[in-house]
């Protein structure tokens, strides 16, 4: 059983080899069975227990059914029928491939719209507030932020380009190449808005990072638009206060060095890791908010107003800070599609 999310063909290529190193005395032979997981990070119980679908893919329903039965028997113990796909190989492996690049074409979608809204004057909360009353489009994953990171997104997106590049589909692979140069673009205007601020350079700055799990609810910083976000940062010399609620400063530390951040560089005296949002914001100059943690929207932020340099701004990542309150206790105020 395939379960892993892979190239289109796979399981094609799989069945070959082990079927070709089976013992020839007996009729028996592998079959493959495409089974990929839609579990996301911080949901996987409840998206286990409660699938919108179940991809069984088989090279030939027909020839295989006994195989097929047996798979589709273990799902139906608490999934209805009709939740259950029976598919081709082929249309199971790609199925995931293609779900997952059009959830990242999505975030890049809303994404690519910050700037323009910006330049142009338009609200990017009140534009998408018009574009999800479409029922066709609705509104999961058009929220605007500083980039998708996680395991998933960009490799699958990749994945998918490289498909098409080996069926020298050049503007198909083109299209979802695209998607990821739109991410990095976003994540490299984010810096770049940030230091704008500090004309005199960031070396003697301190920040607030709030947040680095590439999205809340779990301690995963793999592909976290916080470590590139980070790692700009520090080569410009700022000094990091990072608070994240469950991402720990081994974790955060291994991260940047299985990214090739450190590049022969040690930022350690710039990181400091810190253990309440509290200890974080002392002598900040800034708030940056990387992680969409619902505990970083009830702080008592005039108690942070007061702790931090004069006329501190926030850099709201995810846009969901109260603009309008924290603007009143004198925060210069940053959020993706406004700007100040």
């Amino acid at each position: 059983v395939e379960k892993s999310t892979v190239p289109l063909g796979t399981g094609k290529e799989l069945c070959q080899v082990l079927n070709g190193h089976r013992d020839q005395q007996t009729s028996d032979q592998f079959v493959i069975v495409s089974n990929p997981e839609f579990l996301s990070e911080g949901n996987a119980v409840a998206d286990l227990e409660n699938p919108d679908r179940v991809l069984i893919g088989i090279a030939d329903s027909d020839l295989f059914q006994p195989e097929l039965e047996t798979v589709k028997s273990i799902y139906r113990q608490w999934i209805p029928e009709e939740s259950i796909f029976s598919l081709k190989t082929g249309s199971s492996e790609l199925g995931k491939l293609v779900s997952n690049a059009m959830l990242a074409q999505r975030l890049s979608s809303i994404n690519s719209l910050t700037k323009i809204c910006e330049i142009g004057g338009a609200d990017l909360e009140e534009v998408k507030s018009v574009v999800q009353a479409d029922h066709r489009i609705g509104k999961f994953f058009l929220n605007p932020s500083i980039g998708f990171g996680g395991s998933c997104l960009e490799k699958d997106t990749l994945m998918l380009a490289y498909v098409a590049r080996c069926m020298e589909l050049d503007e198909v692979a083109e299209y979802w190449e695209s998607v990821i140069k739109i991410n990095n673009m976003q994540r490299n205007r984010f810096v770049k808005t940030i230091l704008k601020q500090f004309p005199d350079g960031v070396k003697d700055v301190t920040f607030t990072l709030f947040g680095m799990a590439f999205k809340k609810d779990t301690n995963d910083t793999r592909e976290s638009s916080g470590l590139y976000i980070a790692h700009d940062l520090l080569l410009q010399g700022a000094t990091l206060n990072i608070y994240d609620p469950m991402v720990t400063q081994d974790h955060f530390l291994t991260a940047m060095e299985e990214f090739h951040f450190r590049q022969g560089v040690s930022f350690a005296d710039q990181i400091n890791w810190c253990q309440s949002p509290q200890n974080s914001i002392k002598n900040s100059s800034a708030i940056v908010v990387i992680t969409e943690w619902d505990c970083f929207k009830g702080y008592n932020y005039q108690e942070f107003f007061d702790m931090m340099t004069e006329r501190p701004i926030v850099f709201d990542g995810r846009n969901i800070m109260d603009r309008s309150t924290l603007g009143e206790i004198g925060f210069k105020v940053y959020s993706l599609g406004t700007g100040f």
